[in-house]
């Protein structure tokens, strides 16, 4: 949930203390409209912390927040193994790690960081708009593609990145189908999860094998379609 900040609402230290958090919520910053002074602050809550905050407030009799409902792809990334991995299961004992001296890449909190696109993400004005980016904003978006995963659709319009069970990734040295795209340098988790907000809970956030143009290749994220069965 989005949760307001400000003068007749909750502060961040309030809302740290009432859901009972080990730090200070991160906060963002919203523009109202074409006015740019009328911005108000946020931060997001979980529905365990939503509940903990109104009975928080009932005990004090304090205004209760406004919470608004948000929908955003989730990412948890394993530090002990690949998971989650387009295309790969890490269980399976091919892909297990056996001698850990580094944790797998990319880490849950990497930045900067390549994201794969393969669909509305790789028109600069979509993109623009799921940033909040101004005009003068400009994107490198670079062709590239990933392997382990092929599109399908959904709902009749959108594109949907699954695994692909039928091929072999070459991550074992043996070529795959390749899935061409558009691959984005996120430079910090705040626009990371503008990104995840865009794309909605429909979607997850993985690890993936991202080769550029030149042959050179590099461990990034893309968004994963999660109710796969739903399509068969």
């Amino acid at each position: 949930y989005l949760v307001r900040l400000g003068r007749q609402n909750m502060t961040s230290r309030q809302i740290m203390e009432a859901a009972g958090l080990g730090e200070r919520p991160k906060s963002f910053i919203g523009v109202s409209g074409a006015e740019e002074h009328n911005c108000a602050s946020f931060c997001i809550v979980s529905s365990a912390a939503r509940q903990r905050i109104i009975n928080w407030a009932l005990q004090r009799q304090l205004r209760c927040p406004d919470f608004i409902p948000i929908s955003i792809a989730p990412k948890v990334f394993d530090g002990d193994s690949i998971a989650p991995t387009l295309g790969r299961q890490a269980i399976l004992p091919q892909h297990r790690m056996k001698h850990i001296r580094h944790p797998p890449r990319p880490r849950q909190d990497e930045y900067p960081v390549w994201y794969f696109f393969y669909g509305t993400l790789q028109n600069p004005d979509t993109l623009r708009s799921a940033l909040n980016g101004s005009d003068q904003d400009e994107y490198d978006l670079r062709p590239t593609k990933v392997f382990g995963g092929k599109l399908v659709s959904w709902g009749g319009k959108y594109k949907a990145l699954v695994d692909d069970s039928s091929s072999v990734t070459p991550y074992a040295g043996a070529m795959a189908n390749a899935v061409e795209g558009s691959a984005y340098l996120v430079q910090s988790e705040c626009r990371e999860d503008s990104l995840r907000i865009y794309e909605t809970k429909a979607y997850e956030v993985v690890r993936c094998l991202i080769e550029f143009a030149d042959g050179s290749e590099i461990l990034g994220c893309t968004f994963r379609f999660r109710n796969a069965e739903s399509l068969v």
